[in-house]
């Protein structure tokens, strides 16, 4: 069912589907998704607002530091339309939050920007550079640092647990991802018509909020997975990030 007119906030809770039977733990997972569908009026405070809450941290007068982060990384994720216009913007955090932002005719709020210019918050997503990244490039977000592919996580995770000699081309997509990691069964894109300047159904938001919550928590357990490897794993990120840096 359609959101009933421009700039409504629709706020839905996602629950993912286990990807077998054995997989319990799935069956509880769930996930606020917040859809802002314009950037007018009080859409524009309100996506402020959730970015304060879900990705700043709090002084100790108990205001909003803009100033310093409380998170380190999230789940991005881009839907775009034929002529490489972006049309929604997801972002996901740790506490089960997750945003999805129409933003037609190129309305990037600062609120975005800040975020995505920050290279203290890793952006983490399978080939979150190679597509999303540089077509939001494209798209006149000029500042977009901090990307961190999950496929060199991937290698490392087979090259140290499984003894497996592999390249980043070999990272399966994010679909199996899931349910190798997570024991998650998720339907990753959407077949409508992204290039449609209307309000979305809320089952577009939901496909599409998949990919960012999918790529954060496959990028943790794989983390996770991996206590030994961090001063290795670090490196691959931050030679990533200086690779960004110098195109």
């Amino acid at each position: 069912m359609a959101s009933p007119h421009p700039g409504y906030v629709k706020h839905r809770v996602l629950r993912i589907v286990p990807a077998r039977a054995q997989h319990k733990t799935a069956a509880h997972c769930q996930f606020e998704v917040d859809g802002i569908l314009t950037d007018t009026g009080n859409q524009a405070s309100y996506l402020e607002d959730w970015i304060d809450r879900h990705c700043y941290a709090v002084g100790a007068d108990g205001k909003v530091d803009r100033e310093r982060w409380k998170i380190r990384e999230m789940g991005l994720d881009c839907e775009f339309n034929q002529p490489g216009q972006v049309v929604l913007v997801q972002m996901a955090v740790d506490g089960g939050h997750e945003l999805s932002y129409h933003c037609p005719d190129r309305q990037f709020p600062n609120a975005i920007r800040r975020v995505l210019a920050c290279p203290d918050v890793k952006k983490v997503g399978k080939e979150v550079w190679s597509a999303d990244g540089r077509k939001l490039h494209l798209a006149g977000v000029n500042h977009v640092r901090g990307f961190c592919d999950i496929a060199p996580l991937w290698v490392l995770y087979q090259q140290h647990v499984n003894n497996r000699n592999v390249r980043e081309a070999d990272c399966p997509g994010l679909e199996a991802l899931a349910e190798e990691f997570l024991g998650w069964s998720i339907k990753v894109g959407h077949e409508g018509h992204w290039a449609r300047h209307v309000v979305l159904e809320d089952r577009e938001i939901e496909y599409a909020a998949m990919d960012a919550i999918a790529s954060l928590e496959v990028w943790k357990e794989l983390k996770r997975r991996l206590p030994p490897l961090a001063a290795e794993i670090h490196e691959h990120v931050t030679l990533m990030e200086m690779h960004h840096n110098q195109r």
